[in-house]
């Protein structure tokens, strides 16, 4: 029996997609992420946070809800400069992102907190709400892109978060 675009829509908006309530609580939780972030690499390092960027599929509105086996989650991209991109340098970041992670919420378990290969990722279970923090070095010759790194295989790719978000919304319209 083939599904009229009601229906799909239908099923799209109250099953697959995250709800605007649950939305807004993420924004809010992320937020404080991105101020304490903000706030400590400027007070305890060198390092110039230049932008920010709500990214992934949350940014792009193609998220999904939350299920028993998979966690909503939000990638928040830090642009940074004043520093160099060898990839020493990188694993320090990523371990200075973890450690402040874990400073921030000192009521959080530390299995709650996780190093990937291109991100520093804390897990918020009460919410189900995972935040991957992912550093990007400034690219300071072209605005809104950087240099992404994985920290397993040393590559790096040039990315630009703020481009894919506009690219949907283009897609969309």
């Amino acid at each position: 029996m083939p599904l009229s675009n009601a229906q799909l829509r239908r099923y799209d908006s109250e099953v697959l997609c995250l709800p605007p309530d649950k939305r807004g609580e993420y924004h809010k939780q992320v937020d404080h992420l991105i101020e304490t972030l903000r706030r400590d690499i400027a007070s305890e390092t060198g390092i110039k946070v230049t932008k920010v960027v709500k990214a992934g599929s949350f940014a792009k509105f193609t998220i999904l809800r939350k299920t028993s086996e998979d966690p909503v989650d939000v990638d928040v991209v830090f642009y940074l400069s004043g520093i160099n991109g060898d990839a020493a340098t990188l694993e320090e970041i990523n371990d200075m992102i973890y450690q402040m992670l874990v400073d921030a919420y000192p009521n959080k378990a530390v299995s709650d907190f996780e190093i990937q290969r291109k991100a520093a990722t804390v897990s918020f279970v009460q919410t189900g709400l995972k935040v991957d923090v992912v550093p990007v070095i400034e690219d300071s010759r072209r605005p809104s892109y950087g240099w992404q790194f994985d920290l397993k295989d040393g590559s790096r790719v040039q990315t630009c978060a703020p481009c894919q978000i506009q690219f949907v919304q283009k897609r969309k319209q």
